[in-house]
């Protein structure tokens, strides 16, 4: 990189985005492109709309989300009896089942 080179993109200038989305946390906008046949990218802007960073995802990426959950763990998350971890299977809602309890069948394609 040269010093006092311009090394921003203008956003929206060439491209469409399919999806922009605003992380407040970090002060980053990301914004995604497709073609809608191949292999899509998610562009990532600083707050000035400098381009960052760019990533491949798969196609079409439509939806952007940020995971900003504080609690990381299912004890922080409070879920019931799970300090006896061994007589309870969890399902990924956190539901909590006994060994020999009836649960839903999960189908695998």
């Amino acid at each position: 990189m040269v010093e006092g080179e311009d090394n921003s993109s203008e956003v929206g200038l060439f491209d469409n985005f399919y999806e922009l989305a605003e992380d407040k946390i970090n002060s980053k906008f990301y914004a995604s492109s497709t073609d809608y046949v191949s292999y899509g990218n998610i562009h990532i802007y600083d707050e000035n709309y400098n381009l960052e960073s760019t990533f491949t995802t798969g196609i079409s990426p439509g939806t952007i989300v940020f995971d900003v959950r504080q609690s990381l763990s299912l004890e922080e998350l409070g879920i019931p009896y799970f300090t006896n971890k061994s007589s309870y299977i969890y399902d990924l809602l956190g539901r909590a089942y006994g060994v020999n309890d009836y649960r839903p069948l999960v189908y695998h394609c």
